[in-house]
């Protein structure tokens, strides 16, 4: 067996197309450290991927984009006063929340209809 096929059969986390042919025990020699060398960063950036696609447990699922084909026209409609009521609800509480931070305390005033 060649020092080559050796270093390769002890090292199988090490793809064969990584580590070029060559006849000097040296240029082996540099060739597994440079092949050695992209596998780890290879190993490392895999796990990072890993890490950061990770969802942690108990954090909520995410939803994607709803499947509004079966719904009828009103029924979408109605969804989408729905969706616009709830928008313009959380607009209006930050608003207030807002206003509280950056003005004092949220006064409320009664309007007169009178003329």
């Amino acid at each position: 067996m060649k020092y080559g096929e050796a270093k390769l059969a002890s090292a199988p986390e090490i793809p064969r197309e990584l580590v070029p042919a060559v006849e000097r025990l040296t240029e082996i020699d540099e060739a597994f450290k440079a092949a050695r060398l992209v596998a780890a960063q290879l190993r490392e950036r895999i796990e990072e991927e890993r890490q950061s696609a990770r969802v942690p447990v108990g954090s909520p699922t995410r939803r994607g984009p709803a499947d509004l084909s079966a719904l009828s026209a009103s029924e979408k409609i109605r969804l989408g006063l729905q969706q616009l009521s709830e928008r313009e609800a959380r607009q209006a509480l930050v608003s207030a929340r807002y206003c509280a931070t950056t003005r004092g305390p949220l006064r409320l005033t009664r309007l007169s209809l009178e003329s």
